[in-house]
């Protein structure tokens, strides 16, 4: 087997769920990594873009001079000769004592330079913390900086709909990128939960979503979440052991295009637990098919750890880089059974 695509598979089951594994790393025909820094997407984001992906309503737009970062998402600006302390939108980096957290400080004030800004407020948080969106004067988004160079965790809960800075957080996953240089990062809302420090919360005002043609618009059964029924048996299917004859993709994979094709999700059940995650399409996702994965299947657990979170799965990536044998459980039609992959 290709050695290309044997390294694909090994990270297959989180694929699956996310569908961003790096395009260079994995096509058949990859040479040297051609966006060693992950900044090619930044670079190409065009302001309009980034706030058409937050989908968050503008409250207030403002010219202000950074001063001083308390730490890498939160700094103090200059607003009129008036000290304002402002939170990143949509990113969230290390806490004091965690590693990386002079170096989110230092990269912040090195992508803004001590110049004049552009700095709009999107919500405010539960610490009365303006939440914001800070372009520097080439018109770039500090929150994306941040996450393509791995120097913050997307932030989920706060901006779960944010495709952006999920693929841009993904990519300093696969690529290794700061804190994600180290094999097992700690997120920074768990080290603040194991500190018993309070985490920062925030809603956004959402920008209402155009209504879909109803001639592109998939159908409900086509594209609804599968729910767990409370009558449904739970089962764990026999595992196969005839071995899949895998076959390449006929085009080179673009986990880019992949992850906003299928957009992947978090399931929860009626009562709001978190069940697994799910796609769009699965079966359209390359080997998915091939290893018996189909159309509305929820991953639960992953070689015996819950899937709960997106960003969760971002630090299980490198754990299962170059992992050979996989016990997939996934919940298909309410009930439970156990998909066997082994990477040759």
């Amino acid at each position: 087997m290709n050695v290309d695509i044997r390294r694909f598979l090994c990270g297959l089951p989180v694929f699956l769920l996310l569908c961003m594994f790096p395009v260079s790393a994995f096509s058949a025909d990859a040479g040297a990594d051609a966006d060693p820094d992950n900044l090619s997407l930044f670079n190409s984001l065009s302001a309009a873009q980034v706030f058409e992906a937050a989908r968050a309503s503008v409250k207030e737009t403002f010219s202000g001079i950074p001063e001083s970062f308390e730490s890498g998402d939160v700094l103090v600006v200059l607003r009129k000769q008036e000290k304002v302390t402002v939170r990143l939108y949509g990113v969230d980096c290390p806490e004091e004592g965690q590693p990386f957290f002079e170096e989110a400080k230092t990269g912040g004030h090195s992508f803004l330079g001590g110049e004049a800004a552009e700095i709009s407020i999107l919500s405010v948080d539960n610490k009365d913390l303006p939440v914001v969106l800070i372009l520097n004067k080439e018109k770039q988004s500090l929150s994306h900086y941040l996450a393509a160079k791995g120097l913050g965790w997307w932030d989920e809960k706060n901006a779960p709909k944010d495709a952006l800075l999920r693929k841009l957080s993904a990519g300093a996953v696969l690529k290794g990128q700061g804190i994600f240089s180290q094999a097992t990062p700690l997120a920074p809302w768990d080290y603040r939960k194991s500190k018993e420090i309070e985490d920062f919360t925030y809603t956004l005002e959402t920008v209402a979503e155009p209504v879909p043609d109803k001639k592109t618009a998939r159908s409900d059964s086509e594209s609804s979440e599968k729910s767990l029924s409370k009558k449904g048996t739970m089962v764990e299917s026999a595992p196969r052991t005839a071995p899949v004859q895998l076959k390449a993709p006929a085009e080179k994979i673009d986990a880019g295009a992949l992850m906003m094709r299928h957009q992947p999700r978090i399931s929860r059940d009626e009562s709001g637990r978190p069940q697994g995650l799910t796609a769009t399409d699965i079966s359209a996702i390359p080997y998915a098919a091939q290893l018996g994965f189909q159309n509305g299947d929820i991953i639960s657990r992953v070689n015996g750890i819950a899937i709960e979170s997106e960003a969760q799965i971002m630090g299980l990536i490198p754990q299962f880089q170059n992992v050979k044998q996989f016990q997939v459980e996934v919940i298909r039609n309410g009930r439970s059974i156990t998909i066997p992959i082994s990477i040759p």
